[in-house]
Parts: structure tokens; sequence; C-alpha cells
């Protein structure tokens, strides 16, 4: 119908409410003016694990490497969102040249430096976009993110072999991807 319907009340007489299907919800004071939660523009986070206070949301640089070596990129877009200790990124990169790239790939520049808690890696997907990869068909692309790092390891899933790094001669010198996933942090 368009009026609010109240979800939850809480001690202070405010009301959470929902206009309906795609409305965001809102607290709404005793009078129902709606209020929104809004986070401050510099963190200021609290020791409290259970209290959502930060939010942040940006764009970064992506850029294939071998770590060490940088190949050359037509299009570098990527965008995250940080909401308390998670990390939701896209990143769609497309290569003009792989340069001096050799071994094992990775993409790096990610915004925040990943959790480093032992023996747990992040997943990487490839999502909805992949061109000019020199992969089989019974191979996929995707990648990790390890503890205490800042870049996606690329990896190469495989029916017969199961999961093995990717390297420069699975990427060709006009290679595109898009990726997305989230991961932990600090």
């Amino acid at each position: 119908s368009g009026d609010p319907v109240a979800i939850a009340t809480g001690n202070d007489g405010q009301v959470l409410t929902s206009a309906g299907a795609g409305a965001p919800p809102a607290f709404e004071d005793a009078g129902g003016e709606a209020t929104y939660v809004q986070f401050p523009a510099t963190q200021v986070a609290s020791a409290d694990a259970n209290r959502l206070d930060d939010y942040e949301e940006g764009t970064w640089t992506p850029v294939l490497s071998d770590g060490t070596n940088d190949a050359s990129h037509s299009t570098q877009a990527a965008s995250y969102h940080k909401i308390g200790r998670v990390v939701f990124y896209n990143v769609y990169i497309v290569t003009t040249s792989l340069g001096s790239v050799s071994g094992g790939i990775q993409i790096k520049g990610l915004p925040f430096t990943a959790a480093n808690v032992a023996g747990h890696y992040q997943s990487v997907n490839v999502g909805g976009y992949g061109a000019g990869f020199a992969i089989t068909a019974s191979e996929g692309m995707g990648g990790q993110i390890g503890g205490n790092t800042s870049h996606i390891v690329l990896n190469l899933w495989s029916l017969t072999t199961g999961t093995i790094g990717a390297n420069n001669g699975n990427w060709s010198a006009d290679g595109q991807g898009m990726f997305q996933g989230f991961y932990y942090i600090a």
C-alpha cells in the first residue's frame, strides 16, 4: 500500500520500518520522521565485534603481475565495499601485453591486506566473463587470497588434476576477466 510497515520497535521509541519491496529500511522516531544509519567519514571502529560501526566503499587499480613484473593494460577497473571486517570486491581487467611477466600470475593491488589465519585461504571466482585464457575446455580460472597478502593468486581448476597455479602461459597478451569475491581483513 506504500504505508510503512513496522518491523521492530526499539527501547528508545524508534521503529524500524519498511515501505515495501525495493525500499530501504529506515528508523522512524515517535513523530514518524525517518532516520537512516550513517557511518562517520573516518572510521571509529569499536572493540565490540558485534557492533556494525564501519562501512566504506571505493575503487582500486588491479594489476596483472607475476609479483615483480607487471603486464600492460587497457582496462583496470575495480571497486570494493567494506562492511566491518569483510571486503566485497569486483574486478575487470584487460591486458594488451604481458611484457616480462613470467611464472605464476596474480592480480595485485587489493585495497586491504587479508587477515592472517593459519590454513585459511579465501576463494576468488571468475564471474560473468573471461577471454584470452589459454586453458582447455575442462579447466576454469579462479584464485585465492592468502593470509597477510594484498593480491589474488590466480589458479586453474581442472576436472582431472584439481587446482594448480595459473601462469603466464594461461593468460594471453589480450586476456581479460571479471573477478569477484570477498575476503576478511584483520
